[in-house]
């Protein structure tokens, strides 16, 4: 039945906070490619390829270190503020 299908579309029951936690965890710790992914928090956030051309200068400065975390700092979009997530 279609209005059954999308009843529960609209209408589910709100999750708590400890599976919202489960589920972080799940994917930066196990889902998330580190070496080819980036964070951006602009525009509502969105993920975005390390290698892209415009920000390959910028996420890849260290190729020894590709598995660490790339966050997009918001105000200045050149610079990588989650390169310092691993020493």
């Amino acid at each position: 039945d279609y209005y059954y299908d999308n009843l529960n579309e609209y209408h589910s029951p709100p999750m708590n906070l400890g599976s919202l936690l489960v589920e972080f965890f799940e994917l930066y710790g196990m889902d998330f490619n580190y070496l080819t992914t980036a964070i951006s928090v602009r525009n509502d956030g969105f993920y975005f390829p390390k290698g892209h051309h415009t920000r390959k200068e910028h996420f890849f400065t260290n190729p020894s270190r590709a598995f660490t975390l790339g966050i997009e700092n918001p105000i200045d979009i050149t610079m990588d503020v989650g390169k310092s997530s691993f020493r």
